[in-house]
């Protein structure tokens, strides 16, 4: 498992997640 990828990923799920509360 690469760290890097694995980190990048969930920032990526965090920046979806704040996203959807903004449109919510």
């Amino acid at each position: 498992m690469d760290i890097c990828t694995n980190f990048k990923d969930f920032f990526v799920y965090i920046a979806k997640a704040a996203c959807v509360m903004q449109t919510a």
